[in-house]
């Protein structure tokens, strides 16, 4: 396992942990659907993945918060995971600006998750 800049976890089970589980609507006195601002994830990831254009134009669209991790981590979900559209594809983990982020992205190159450490 390399950690660099990025990191890799591809996973092409399809499964997820939060599948069946009901996101939460509320996070700390915020309520979904929340509005975004993945600004300077685009600038990160254009830095590191300068190649990876859809998962990058894919951050530039995320702008609404559809709910939350079930979990009460406050994780910010883009996609429903019970969704159809739900068809997990990778982790990719994006070390910068003193953060670990971890992006969940799914088969077509959309990020339906966002973890910030």
């Amino acid at each position: 396992m390399w950690w660099g800049p990025t990191f890799r976890d591809a996973q092409t089970s399809g499964d997820n942990y939060a599948v069946g589980k009901k996101l939460r609507k509320t996070y700390k006195g915020n309520v979904a659907p929340l509005p975004y601002d993945a600004t300077w994830l685009v600038e990160l990831a254009q830095s590191l993945l300068p190649e990876e254009t859809q998962i990058i134009e894919s951050l530039r669209k995320t702008t609404t918060i559809v709910g939350f991790c079930s979990c009460g981590c406050g994780k910010p979900y883009f996609i429903d995971p019970r969704s159809r559209d739900w068809n997990f594809g990778e982790n990719i983990t994006l070390l910068g600006d003193g953060k670990t982020v971890i992006l969940t992205v799914l088969k077509d190159k959309r990020v339906a998750s966002i973890e910030v450490y």
